[in-house]
């Protein structure tokens, strides 16, 4: 059977994820390693997989020169003209990696799996004739008939003139933004940036340029036709025609994955637990993001809706950026966890208030809990939130404008209608 090698960002979703499809590999007889250009040696090893490290990626492959502290700014535009080529021609140089082609060599690799951010990766892999297949933990996010970006929250209507209005007026929206963030980043980085050394890379060594979804979500660009691994199930996508090249492997849970917990805490959340089965009161587990820090206003409300109802338990995971602390105190029926056991807390709950990221989503679908979303607004929250709402599988709230009100209306609406936890 093959030797098959996943490379990824240092993520612990896309890591849980890639885990779970190792697993299934090594379940068909195949072996399977794991790669990253950070470190996740620790974490690879401990599930029981090989690891190969690469070489970091610089998201700034030629950065600015450094100026004196007196320097005006004409003095530092001069200088940055001056240094501009050979910046450009060292981020060239950074594209080809020339360690993926050892890894595969010294490992004795077979096939390729290549997250779909690692471009240089895959180009390098498409120039060396290496075989591979991207790897990607979203949605399909190139244009489709009648399907929204999914960066944004817009979901189909019945097709009618205004429907498809609005729809061309958000795609053109997504263009115009992606091609402001473009020329803002070439104009200050004069030409430096990574795309232009990706682009410059992929001419050297006659990649089509014309394969390159210039301006799809994924930054700094997706891929026209080369094959997609989705981990996602095209049942829970917007009604479309099939994306070419695109295969949907259904969502890798990573299921019995081991979580640790700091024993303090640990101790807090059995309490917590043990209450809801004393009493029968429902758990509601509510995560926030992992990308930045949590919304302490939001989480303020939702513990302000626990005070009110003394009948519901609420564990609050904050995701690793906030210290518990930062909420003040607390009702006797909150459980506020640095970093919740995600799988642990779903086993056990009667809702999921959520950001709307994709792991998130799918791993409430696995543990059959309902939720009420208030999308975090990052990457492909908007997008993910949208599909689960259309499915009715998950309400929509709103973060900017609801308070405790309507976020207690919201929760108590989603435990009586079991249409959310049918779906």
């Amino acid at each position: 059977m093959a030797r098959i090698l996943a490379v990824i960002p240092a993520m612990n979703g896309i890591l849980h994820s890639t885990l779970e499809v190792a697993r299934r590999l090594r379940q068909e007889g195949h072996d399977a390693l794991i790669g990253c250009p950070w470190d996740l040696l620790g974490k690879v090893e401990s599930a029981g997989f090989e690891y190969v490290q690469l070489e970091a990626i610089a998201p700034d492959p030629a950065p600015a020169p450094e100026y004196a502290p007196g320097d005006g700014r004409l003095r530092r535009a001069t200088r940055a003209l001056r240094t501009a080529p050979e910046r450009r021609r060292r981020a060239l140089e950074t594209m080809e990696r020339g360690d993926l082609v050892e890894a595969v060599a010294g490992h004795r690799i077979d096939f390729l799996l290549l997250h779909v951010e690692l471009h240089e990766l895959a180009l390098t892999a498409a120039h060396h004739d290496l075989p591979f297949t991207l790897l990607s933990q979203w949605y399909p996010f190139t244009r489709r008939p009648g399907v929204p970006p999914i960066r944004y929250g817009l979901i189909p209507k019945p097709v009618g003139p205004a429907g498809r209005l609005r729809l061309e007026r958000t795609w053109a929206r997504q263009r115009a933004e992606i091609w402001w963030i473009r020329t803002r980043a070439s104009l200050r980085s004069l030409g430096c940036d990574r795309r232009a050394a990706l682009k410059a890379y992929a001419r050297k060594t006659g990649f089509p340029l014309r394969r390159w979804a210039e301006y799809s979500w994924l930054q700094p660009f997706s891929y026209r036709d080369t094959p997609v691994l989705s981990m996602t199930d095209a049942a829970l996508d917007f009604p479309s025609d099939p994306e070419p090249g695109v295969r949907h492997v259904g969502p890798m849970v990573s299921a019995d994955r081991p979580e640790e917990l700091d024993p303090a805490e640990d101790a807090r959340l059995t309490r917590l637990l043990e209450e809801r089965d004393r009493t029968g009161n429902p758990l509601i587990y509510c995560s926030v993001t992992t990308f930045g820090q949590g919304d302490t206003g939001f989480l303020g409300q939702v513990v302000e809706v626990a005070r009110r109802r003394p009948d519901r338990l609420f564990a609050l995971g904050l995701g690793g950026g906030l210290d518990p602390e930062t909420l003040g105190p607390l009702p006797p029926n909150v459980c506020a966890l640095a970093w919740a056991p995600q799988l642990r807390l779903l086993a056990h709950s009667a809702l999921s208030i959520n950001h709307g990221g994709g792991n998130t989503i799918h791993e409430c679908i696995h543990f059959r809990v309902p939720m009420l979303i208030y999308s975090g607004g990052q990457h492909d929250q908007h997008g993910c939130s949208a599909r689960m709402a259309y499915h009715g599988l998950a309400l929509l709230g709103d973060r900017a404008h609801d308070g405790p009100d309507q976020i207690e209306a919201r929760i108590e609406r989603v435990l009586a209608e079991p249409s959310y936890r049918e779906a």
